[in-house]
Formats: C-alpha cells, structure tokens, sequence
C-alpha cells in the first residue's frame, strides 16, 4: 500500500483502459473461477460479512482525514449506519449469493459500480491515494481478522488465491495493494498515525453501536490497538 503522488488517483485514459485490459486477461485465466470461489468462501460463515464490514466501518469512523473527504453533506457516509447499499455491493463484490452465471468482477454491473465508485471518490476534495489504498488494504484484510478472531481462519490455499482476487478487483477502484503479505501491518501503521476523535466520528460510532450492538460488540477484540482506544473513548464520552 505504497504512498502514490496525487495525480495517480486520476489515471489518464489510456492507464484506465490498461487497468481494463488487466481484468479481461485475469477474467479469462484459469485462475479466476478457483479465486473468486475462494473469495466467496473466504467471506461466507455465520456472522463474517457483518463483522468484518463492521471492522471497516469502525476503523474508518476514528480516522478524522478519512471522514473530512466528502462529497457536499454528510449524508453519504451516514447511509454507512443502515448498512444496506454497502452490504449489496460487497456481496457482488465478493461473489457471495450468486447461483448461476459469473460473479464477482465477472459480472458486468460489479464492475460498473466499482468504476461509478472509484469515480466518484477521486473526485472527493482532499482525496488522496494513500486513502484509497488504506481503505482496500483494511476490506481486504477484514474477514481474515475476523475469521481469526471466530477460531475458523481461512485455510492458506484459499487466502493467496483470495489476495489474488482482490488485488484485480481493488485495481478496478485505482486502489494498489503491492504487497499483499504486509498489508495488515501497514493498514495498522495507518491507523496509528491517523486515528483520533471527530464530532462527526462519534457521532458515526454512537448511532452505529445502537443500530448494530451485536456486530459492534463481536468486532471489538479484531479491532487495531489504535482504532479501540479511539471507540472506548468515544462510548465512554457518550455516558458520562
């Protein structure tokens, strides 16, 4: 997850269609159709979709750069406390709940939401790559925490094929991650640097915690050091 300049976030078309021409030739390797089953089965059990989605969203509500990069109004990051557009496209994302037919970025509307999305956020003010890459190195490693946290760790076949996957599916959002073997202890280094109380962050983890307590609560142990400091502090504000 290495720092980019801040021109990268807007790649010139002919690095957009490369980026393109990347996907096709993976879509159509014999690699895909295994990685993208480890993908889903990496993200499948009771409980890991909700947790580890929670893992993200808690880590990003104790960044303060993170929430200040915004489209006009808070009302999209606000939607994050419903849960219920992210959720879908995670599950594309991820290959879960489909039965016949391609999935992940096999599909042709997963695809078209990752570009919508990754066009939408490099046009944010104040965004910058290393945000980017932060935010899919903490998705990437997110259920493998979890799944570490539940006592049923993915098994080491699945997760390589799992980073492989996730590493073309994150190239479509202009997100790098180099390299896949440390990107739990730079996503942590991440947060050590920039996590810290907002208004706007407490606010975001108080509503959350009241809509989501179960999930909240099985998340708190996979949290980073930095990130739990920042949520006790933040709820125990909140009752004091």
């Amino acid at each position: 997850m290495a720092a980019r300049g801040e021109a990268a976030i807007f790649p010139a078309e002919t690095e957009g269609q490369a980026r393109l021409s990347t996907s096709e030739a993976y879509l159509s390797s014999p690699d895909y159709d295994a990685d993208i089953a480890a993908t889903a089965s990496v993200w499948s059990g009771t409980g890991v979709l909700e947790t580890a989605g929670t893992f993200v969203l808690l880590t990003y509500f104790t960044i303060p750069c993170l929430l200040a990069v915004q489209p006009a109004g808070a009302g999209s990051i606000r939607t994050a406390i419903d849960g219920h557009r992210e959720r879908t496209f995670l599950e594309g994302l991820v290959g879960l709940g489909v039965t016949v037919g391609p999935s992940g970025i096999a599909r042709a509307d997963v695809r078209a939401g990752l570009e919508r999305l990754r066009t939408r956020h490099v046009g944010y003010a104040g965004m910058r790559a290393e945000y980017m890459d932060f935010v899919g190195a903490l998705l990437a490693i997110a259920p493998l925490r979890t799944r570490a946290l539940l006592g049923e760790p993915a098994e080491e076949s699945a997760v390589r094929r799992y980073l492989r996957y996730m590493t073309h599916a994150m190239a479509l959002l202009g997100i790098g991650l180099t390299d896949v073997s440390s990107l739990g202890r730079t996503a942590e280094r991440f947060t050590v640097s920039s996590s810290g109380r907002s208004p706007l962050g407490d606010d975001l983890l108080r509503h959350y915690r009241e809509r989501h307590r179960a999930y909240f609560g099985a998340t708190f142990d996979a949290l980073f050091p930095a990130t739990r400091e920042i949520v006790v502090s933040a709820l125990a504000d909140a009752h004091a």
